[in-house]
Parts: C-alpha cells; sequence; structure tokens
C-alpha cells in the first residue's frame, strides 16, 4: 500500500488538522508542517528560522552567559565562562 493512501485512511479515522498536517509533512517534504503536530513555537523557530535565541530559550536560563556571547556579544560574560571552565581544565595539567 502506498503511503499517501495510508495517510488518507489514517486522516479518515483521526482528526483532520493532524492527519493533514501529517500528510504534508511525509508526502510533500514539508518540514514547517510537522511543527503543527508538535505545537512548540521556540523549538519550530530554531529549525526553521535558526534562530539563536530561540534555541537559548529552548536550553534554558542555566545557560545565560553562552547566549549573550553568542547573541549579544557580550565579552564580559565570554570571560564569566572561561573562569568557571578552567578550574576543570587546571587538574590536566
Amino acid at each position: 500500500m502506498e503511503t499517501h493512501q495510508l495517510l488518507d485512511r489514517h486522516s479518515i479515522l483521526s482528526n483532520k488538522e493532524e492527519a493533514f498536517a501529517l500528510q504534508r509533512a511525509v508526502v510533500d517534504k514539508d518540514v514547517a508542517s510537522i511543527f503543527g503536530l508538535v505545537e512548540n513555537e521556540d523549538l519550530r523557530s530554531a529549525v526553521l528560522s535558526k534562530s539563536p535565541h530561540a534555541i537559548f530559550r529552548l536550553l534554558g536560563d542555566e545557560h545565560e552567559d553562552l547566549r549573550k556571547v553568542v547573541c549579544e556579544k557580550n565579552w564580559h560574560a565570554l570571560f564569566r565562562l572561561l573562569k568557571k571552565y578552567r578550574k576543570p581544565f587546571e587538574n590536566l595539567r
């Protein structure tokens, strides 16, 4: 049985909107329609727009200094990161 035939049968048995998004994702190879199923705007923005701000929203607040370095080019945050991670590397000497 062909993929589009399976998806047509699935759309009859399930939610039409979800089935349509799944059909577009598989048959038309439309990546954006997958995010209609997931309903996570930050994930959609991170993948489709390649937005660094959205990526750091997904990672959370524990990576705030890294976000400041990448997105805002904040060099003070870079030195805080270097200071934070310098101690584990000193044990390798």
